[in-house]
């Protein structure tokens, strides 16, 4: 899969293929707003593989995480306020999960019909 303009992979482990193409497009979107703002590519830490909880969105490809660790604190709550302002219109539910055990990442689930 070639990846878009403005989107990096942390690892080449990283499995995007059967990620739902709504996810995809949204995070394509992101990826071009986050190289204008920031002057680097968004990261997607995780698709559909790895281990996570048992089922998971990942399995399903229906979830990416987006590396957040690569940001300061300011350019972390910008992107976390764009991410809270446009992922609900396009079905998306957003896990801040820099509290949790991997403070690395923003989880992304779609959830449209």
């Amino acid at each position: 899969m070639e990846l878009p303009l403005g989107l990096a992979l942390a690892t080449p482990d990283v499995v995007l293929e059967g990620v739902d193409e709504r996810l995809m497009k949204y995070v394509e979107h992101l990826a071009l707003v986050h190289q204008l703002l920031f002057g680097r590519q968004l990261t997607i830490t995780s698709g559909k593989e790895g281990k996570h909880v048992q089922n998971s969105f990942h399995e399903r490809g229906l979830a990416v995480d987006l590396r957040t660790v690569d940001k300061d604190a300011e350019e972390q709550l910008l992107f976390m306020t764009i991410i809270s302002f446009s992922a609900p219109a396009q079905s998306v539910a957003v896990f801040d999960e820099r509290s949790t055990h991997d403070a690395k990442h923003v989880h992304l689930e779609f959830h449209g019909a």
